[in-house]
């Protein structure tokens, strides 16, 4: 699965999750507006944002899909962090901009998971695209038994023996830190349902707006 397809699944997984959600937006007072975004029958993938907009422009994100904390540039209300990270094509599509988006976040639960499969088809696609011929014996050789090879863990990511190291560098690339601890890593699920919370909570407001 490469990075497009894995983020269409992420998208479509979400909408999915969300489909029961309702939508409870409260403009309050002071510049600082209040969504609640969640299923009433339980508080699985249960949201809370804040938008906080009279002077500093943040974005607060807590609930049942972890916690981040959003700097902005554009303006922190609904509409604007809607407009700024997601769209939604005229096919129906939605698309998210989670490189930006998390440019912009100074802190939160994790960003990006790793895979150990989408690991292994990262490495040799790779190694494949620059003429390595060494790829499969690198795996084979490093990929079984921890303690003289790689580990890739889906949240620490990956960590390498000092045999692996050596054999990184002298077999597969000697500039592999460029590229290699990239290998098997995705933005984390999360991520992607905080922006298409985001969109789909947006449409509701909009469409109720509307009448």
């Amino acid at each position: 699965m490469n990075y497009k397809e894995y983020e269409e699944k992420e998208i479509a997984d979400a909408v999915k999750a969300f489909s029961k959600h309702e939508t409870k937006f409260r403009v309050g007072l002071n510049g600082i507006d209040v969504l609640d975004f969640r299923n009433p029958d339980t508080v699985c993938y249960s949201m809370r944002i804040v938008f906080d907009h009279e002077r500093y422009d943040r974005v607060y994100i807590t609930g049942d899909l972890g916690e981040a904390v959003v700097y902005p540039t554009c303006r922190a209300t609904l509409q604007g962090m809607a407009k700024c990270f997601t769209r939604r094509d005229e096919s129906g599509a939605i698309s998210v901009n989670w490189g930006y988006f998390l440019e912009k976040v100074r802190a939160s639960s994790d960003r990006y998971c790793w895979d150990s499969d989408l690991f292994i088809q990262d490495f040799k696609e790779h190694c494949k695209e620059y003429g390595i011929d060494t790829a499969d014996e690198f795996l084979e050789e490093h990929m079984g038994m921890w303690n003289d090879g790689v580990e890739v863990d889906d949240v620490r990511g990956i960590t390498l023996s000092s045999d692996a190291k050596r054999d990184l560098e002298e077999k597969i690339d000697h500039d592999y830190l460029e590229w290699f601890y990239d290998c098997g890593k995705r933005v984390s699920p999360r991520v992607m349902l905080w922006l298409v919370a985001l969109r789909l909570a947006h449409e509701t407001v909009e469409r109720e707006a509307k009448g």
